[in-house]
């Protein structure tokens, strides 16, 4: 390894922070830890085993949210903290980011102003707005902020990312931006999404390192002026794009299943009663329609009697009128009555 990567190597080292925090643990003993250590300056909070993302706990009912919500609360206290970072997973699939409201991260970012990195994994960001105004105004103004991850992270559904890329170009100290199997826009967004946040970030005037790895839906002409904007820049020393996915591929369709909520056993027992009396409500249908088909194979000429019938009665009916009719002596059909003598070229009603 030569001495100019090893030492873009060394800088590359992003050391781990001081307070590791379970939250599994739960809230009392995260709150405990927290007070024991205000004078700290680096954070994880995790809700899963840091390597693997197994064994997660979730946080999606109000009293989760409530716990997350102090934790966040008191970590926005800590004075010192220069290194903050969160990594999340769903219980159901470690491969499913938690669900977060961004507003608990803007809370850290506005009131940590002495914070350089920041490191987001496993998170699908859910905003009261839907827009990430705040979180995005928090990047914006950070007096500090000098290298931002986002690892597995995506929006919401109906969401994109791009308010939050768009922030960061603006954020004077910013130097890296790492976006690593990540999903920048949800599928009911991804035909609108044009990818001009990230040509964008390649033209900030203050980034010099930007690694996209494993971004869903980057299409080649993103890639393109992206490289273009890297050609031209002044500041920007090293671009990464690698692993970049196709609509075809099965990464792509493991992404949209980001988007489908877990079905929980009851709604699933249910799913199956449903689908079990639409069975047995086809078969008896099928049955049925079985034994009339049967039926009528029996009497063939039933249908022909039935219509014979009908001919009869109207005959019956024909006989049973004062009205008859003749030939005149031109050709032409008149009708005349038996009683009363009267005749009509308009056939009457009742013959």
């Amino acid at each position: 390894m030569s001495d100019e990567n090893k030492q873009e190597d060394d800088n590359d080292f992003k050391a781990p922070p001081a307070l590791d925090l379970d939250l599994r643990l739960g809230i009392e003993a995260i709150m405990n830890k927290l007070q024991q250590n205000l004078e700290c300056d680096g954070v994880l909070l995790r809700n899963c085993d840091d390597n693997t993302g197994y064994m997660a706990k979730n946080f999606d009912t109000l009293e989760g949210l409530q716990e997350l919500m102090a934790i966040f609360e008191l970590v926005a206290l800590l004075p010192k903290l220069t290194n903050f970072q969160v990594h999340l997973a769903r219980g159901a699939s470690p491969d499913k980011p938690h669900k977060l409201p961004s507003q608990l991260l803007s809370m850290v970012i506005n009131q940590c102003h002495d914070l350089s990195y920041i490191r987001f994994q496993g998170i699908m960001m859910s905003d009261a707005n839907g827009k990430y105004e705040g979180l995005a105004k928090s990047l914006r103004m950070h007096p500090c902020l000098m290298c931002i991850h986002f690892i597995g992270c995506a929006p919401e559904e109906g969401l994109t990312l791009d308010p939050l890329l768009a922030a960061l170009p603006g954020i004077p100290t910013l130097q890296e931006v790492d976006l690593v199997d990540s999903t920048i826009t949800s599928p009911s967004k991804q035909k609108v999404w044009t990818g001009d946040t990230l040509l964008h970030l390649a033209l900030s005037k203050n980034l010099s390192k930007i690694r996209l790895s494993c971004i869903r839906h980057l299409l080649p002409t993103h890639i393109q002026a992206m490289a273009s904007a890297h050609e031209k820049s002044e500041t920007l020393r090293v671009l990464v794009i690698e692993g970049e996915d196709d609509d075809d591929s099965e990464g792509n369709g493991d992404q949209d299943d980001l988007y489908k909520d877990d079905v929980p056993a009851e709604t699933e027992e249910a799913k199956k009663k449903k689908e079990k009396k639409e069975k047995k409500k086809k078969k008896k249908k099928e049955l049925v329609n079985k034994k009339k088909s049967i039926k009528e194979s029996d009497n063939p000429t039933k249908k022909e009697e039935k219509k014979k019938h009908k001919k009869d009665k109207k005959k019956e009916k024909r006989s049973k009128s004062d009205w008859s009719s003749a030939t005149a002596p031109n050709g032409n059909t008149y009708y005349y009555n038996k009683k009363t003598g009267e005749t009509s070229w308009t056939k009457p009603p009742d013959l």
